[in-house]
């Protein structure tokens, strides 16, 4: 069978399932820095764990040699219809990292995304139809290099569906777990550690400490993937800088959702807290930073997340 087309009647097996895992062996020509891993080497995106992935890393060249990218064979998958997976810039990159992702079918490109850091995950699916080989590539466009994570990729015979969540009935208190990317000084304090708006004490609270910089790889902010709160229609919170910090003391607080500013405040210590409501909708991620605009630092306090529905 060396050099053979594998047929249908050597896997009868795969005709039994409604879908199938790809693993490393069922890639090939793994080209520049691609690799397959699993487990705990799986780099996450926008805080989303996956078991398996492809890795595509990518330093900038559009070179065919050069490019990072791998091939499936699709007549592997008698019987399936569709290859399904996410694609998204690993979190372990800088932020404002970007990357593109091609796929094409037989040299022909069948999708193509521009990938941004802190985004979520979009989900890809490709009738497999006719086709012989898929080759899958990234290129780097802006940052040092990119990681673009191929995350689960599974065939099916029925193109997959995402189920709506059930509607939420009562609020839901946030807390260290539902965020993520705490950078530069960016903490969650609860009930060991209040603190205090305006007077008002707040026993669950991000806090921001900023003393700047207004450089994205510098600032403090933190992220909330919105899958944490599925079924929920809005974010609210109380805005303000911490009693501790000296008079006069001025940040300025904002808000992005999924890299594009939303909300943006002047914030000045011993001020009573802002009470600040999003909808949820479609965004994938939200981010919140702060930046210190007068005074040595700024302890800009996110007190009392809480998810509404």
């Amino acid at each position: 069978m060396s050099g053979q087309p594998v047929r249908a009647a050597a896997l009868p097996h795969l005709y039994a399932a409604a879908t199938r895992d790809l693993t490393a062996a069922d890639f090939f020509g793994y080209q520049n820095s691609a690799s397959f891993v699993s487990g705990d080497k799986v780099d996450t995106v926008a805080h989303d764990h996956y078991a398996r992935a492809l890795i595509l890393k990518s330093c900038g060249s559009s070179d065919p040699q050069l490019r990072t990218n791998v091939s499936l064979n699709a007549r592997h998958f008698p019987g399936f219809k569709y290859i399904t997976f996410t694609i998204g810039v690993s979190d372990s990159d800088y932020p404002n990292t970007q990357a593109t992702f091609t796929a094409t079918a037989d040299g022909q490109t069948v999708f193509r995304a521009t990938l941004h850091h802190g985004r979520i995950a979009q989900r890809v699916t490709l009738a497999l139809g006719q086709t012989g080989v898929f080759n899958l590539y990234a290129v780097e466009t802006q940052g040092v290099c990119a990681n673009v994570v191929v995350g689960e990729p599974t065939v099916t015979v029925a193109r997959p569906s995402v189920p709506l969540p059930a509607p939420a009935r009562s609020p839901r208190s946030l807390t260290r777990d539902d965020f993520y990317g705490y950078q530069n000084d960016a903490s969650f304090l609860n009930h060991d550690s209040t603190v205090e708006v305006g007077g008002d004490r707040y026993d669950r609270a991000i806090d921001l400490h900023s003393c700047g910089s207004s450089d994205p790889q510098l600032r403090s902010n933190v992220s909330l993937h919105t899958g944490r709160v599925r079924g929920y229609r809005s974010i609210t919170f109380n805005l303000g800088i911490s009693d501790t910090e000296n008079p006069g003391t001025q940040a300025t607080f904002a808000v992005a959702t999924d890299g594009r500013t939303v909300y943006k405040t002047a914030l000045t210590q011993n001020r009573i807290a802002k009470p600040v409501s999003f909808a949820i909708g479609k965004t994938g991620v939200f981010n919140f930073y702060a930046v210190e605009t007068k005074g040595v630092c700024a302890h800009v306090i996110v007190g009392n997340p809480t998810a509404q529905p």
